[in-house]
């Protein structure tokens, strides 16, 4: 039976201001990617108010490490009052969106997801490396935090492009 090791529980920001939704999503993705992290869309909700759309999107990226240990990453981003506005940049027309987004960062070291030490002999032996020596999967926890502290201060500076930007309603 697996088991998980909550790393970082509610690395929380707030934003609020324009950004491109689309490449935004896209941004992600790839930064994930760049630290050799596989990302799925675990869940999306929209809803649709007379303020603006508003979203839940949930991602999940994992990275395997080992046979026996895994690191991951969940996302949480909730948007609200999404609207969409024209900007001139440089005497050029964008279309941006403003709202405000919430995100929040969980990191999981999970091991044994495969279940290959569920065994007699494999669970003492996990036994003993958990509480004599040291705990399984301590030795990725560093770079667990490393990953998720560098994804949220490079998705903070990327909305942050937009923040001098002035914006005209559209």
């Amino acid at each position: 039976m697996a088991e998980e090791y909550l790393v970082i529980d509610g690395l929380e920001f707030t934003y609020k201001g324009l950004f491109d939704f689309r490449d935004m999503l896209r941004y992600i993705k790839r930064i994930f990617t760049q630290h050799g992290y596989t990302i799925l869309e675990k869940e999306k909700e929209v809803k649709i108010k007379p303020t603006g759309k508003d979203f839940y999107i949930e991602f999940l990226a994992e990275k395997e490490k080992t046979k026996f240990e895994k690191l991951t990453i969940i996302l949480k981003l909730n948007i609200t009052n999404m609207i969409n506005t024209t900007v001139t940049i440089d005497s050029k027309t964008r279309k941006l969106n403003q709202a405000d987004i919430t995100a929040i960062l969980d990191a999981w070291l999970i091991t044994d997801f495969k279940g290959r030490w569920t065994a007699p002999w494999y669970f003492f032996l996990k036994t003993l490396l958990r509480h004599g020596f040291t705990k399984m999967g301590e030795r990725f926890e560093d770079e667990l935090i490393n990953d998720t502290n560098t994804i949220c201060e490079n998705l903070k500076a990327y909305l942050n492009l937009h923040r001098f930007v002035e914006a005209k309603p559209a």
